[in-house]
C-alpha cells in the first residue's frame, strides 16, 4: 500500500526492481607460482539494485487570471487590499501595478497551467511526474591468510556507488536532482595467540564517503528567466 496512487492522481507510478548479485571465494592460489591450500583464502561478493521508480508531485499553481492579476475568485471572503490606500475594485490589481520581476517570476516559475483537481481549483491544481530512479552497486572483497599456526591475518575492501534521482521540492518547472554518492572501507587485522588464554588482535581501518548533488538548472538561468543581473561578478566556481 506504500506504492498506491496519490489520492490527486489519476496513474499509478511505475514500480519495477531488479536486485541480483553474485559471490565467488576459496583457496587463492597461482599455478606454478603460489599455492594457498590451507593457508590463503580469499571471497568477493556484488550486489546490484536498479529501481526505475516515479513520484507524483503534487502543487498548487496560480491560474492564467491569477498571473494577470485577476483575484476576484477570493471575493467575498478576502479583499485585497491597495498599499496605496483602499481596496482593488473587484480584486483586480492592474498590470501597471504588477512590477517586472513579479510577472518575470510568475511566467518562469509557474508558465503550465492547472491540469487536476474541480474546475477552478486553487490548491493541489497540477501534477506532474518525476522519476525517482536509484542505481545501486557494491561489491567488496576479502582475504585471510594463515601466516603459522599462532598467527593469522586478514583484509578486506568495501566499495558502494549509489546514483539517485530526486522529484523537485519547489518549482516543478525547475526539475528534481541528480546525487551521487560514492562509499568505501578497508579494514586489516592481525591475530597472535601468545598462549591458551591469550591472544593479541591489531586492527585497523580506513572508511570515507563522496557526495554530489546536481540540479536541471543554474544560477545564471534563474537570473535571466527573472530578469537580474548581479551587481558584481559571481563568486570562483559558482555555477552560471
Amino acid at each position: 500500500f506504500m506504492n498506491a496512487r496519490n489520492e490527486f492522481s489519476n496513474t499509478i507510478p511505475k514500480l519495477v526492481m531488479n536486485d541480483y548479485g553474485a559471490s565467488f571465494g576459496g583457496p587463492l592460489s597461482a599455478p606454478k607460482l603460489y599455492s594457498g591450500k590451507d593457508k590463503t583464502f580469499f571471497f568477493m561478493d556484488f550486489e546490484g539494485l536498479q529501481l526505475p521508480r516515479n513520484q507524483a508531485v503534487i502543487v498548487s499553481i496560480p491560474t492564467a487570471a491569477m498571473k494577470a492579476g485577476d483575484l476576484s475568485v477570493y471575493l467575498p471572503k478576502t479583499q485585497v487590499k491597495d498599499p496605496l490606500g483602499g481596496t482593488f475594485p473587484g480584486n483586480i490589481i492592474p498590470l501597471t501595478r504588477i512590477s517586472g520581476l513579479s510577472q518575470n517570476a510568475m511566467n518562469f516559475y509557474w508558465p503550465m497551467s492547472p491540469n487536476t483537481g474541480a474546475p477552478g481549483a486553487l490548491a493541489n491544481n497540477y501534477v506532474q511526474s518525476f522519476p525517482t530512479t536509484i542505481v545501486n552497486n557494491q561489491g567488496d572483497m576479502r582475504v585471510d591468510h594463515n601466516i603459522t599456526s599462532k598467527q593469522t591475518a586478514s583484509a578486506r575492501f568495501t566499495y558502494k556507488r549509489r546514483e539517485t534521482l530526486g522529484a523537485p521540492t519547489g518549482a516543478t518547472v525547475l526539475g528534481g536532482s541528480q546525487a551521487l554518492e560514492n562509499d568505501y572501507a578497508f579494514s586489516g587485522s592481525h591475530n597472535y595467540i601468545l598462549s591458551p588464554n591469550m591472544v593479541n588482535s591489531l586492527r585497523v581501518g580506513l572508511s570515507g564517503q563522496n557526495t554530489a548533488t546536481g540540479y536541471n538548472y543554474t544560477t545564471g538561468q534563474v537570473l535571466s528567466g527573472l530578469g537580474l543581473t548581479l551587481p558584481f561578478p559571481p563568486p570562483p566556481g559558482a555555477a552560471s
